[in-house]
């Protein structure tokens, strides 16, 4: 694989789903995050400096 790494963010909040999405596709070579809602991918993938309620006027949610 590429030094540039393939980047996947489940966002779902049910554990089983994401677990085998997650098993799948780290298999076939791909970073994955998971996130349980979007707020909390926000979170995850913007730093610290996100805040709910924050970001609406950034992305679309």
């Amino acid at each position: 694989m590429s030094s540039c790494s393939k980047k996947i963010v489940i966002i779902d909040s049910d554990e089983m789903t994401t677990n085998i999405l997650k098993f799948i596709l780290t298999n076939e070579g791909y970073e994955i995050n998971i996130a349980k809602d979007a707020i909390d991918a926000l979170k995850k993938n913007t730093g610290n400096n996100a805040r709910s309620g924050n970001y609406r006027n950034n992305y679309s949610v």
